[in-house]
C-alpha cells in the first residue's frame, strides 16, 4: 500500500480483502504477534477504504486468538458514511481462525484544513 509504513507486509488482494505477513519482528516475548501490531494493521486496512484524508477517531479491537508468524487474511468494509464520520469494521483470519475483530471511526479532514500546510 503506497505511503504506508507497513506496506511491505500488507497487500490488497481485492476490494476490501487484504493479505498480511507477520514476521519475527512482529512477535512479542511469547512468540505471538504483538497486539499493538494487529492494531496498526487494522488502522491501515480500514483507513485505506476511505477516499480522501481522514484521521482515526476511535479504534476498538477484540483479540480472539493468538496470531502467529506467517500469513493471514483481512476483510474490511465501510458500515456507514456520514458527513464527517465514516464507520468501518474488519477482521483478521489466520488459517480457519478469526484472530481479531475491529471497528474504526474516522473523521474526514476538511480540504480547507489540508490547504493550510
Amino acid at each position: 500500500m503506497e505511503g504506508s509504513k507497513i506496506g511491505q507486509w500488507l497487500k490488497v488482494t481485492s476490494d476490501g480483502v487484504f493479505e498480511l505477513t507477520f514476521i519475527k519482528d512482529h512477535l512479542n516475548s511469547l512468540g505471538i504477534v504483538h497486539g499493538g501490531i494487529l492494531c496498526v494493521f487494522f488502522d491501515e486496512i480500514m483507513g485505506s477504504l476511505i477516499n480522501g484524508s481522514a484521521v482515526t477517531v476511535n479504534l476498538n479491537v477484540d483479540f480472539m486468538e493468538p496470531a502467529l508468524e506467517g500469513t493471514a487474511k483481512a476483510v474490511a468494509k465501510i458500515d456507514r458514511k456520514g458527513k464527517d464520520l465514516i464507520f468501518t469494521q474488519s477482521e483478521i483470519i489466520q488459517g480457519k481462525k478469526t484472530i481479531a475483530r475491529a471497528r474504526g471511526t474516522y473523521f474526514l479532514v476538511p480540504k480547507t484544513f489540508l490547504s493550510r500546510k
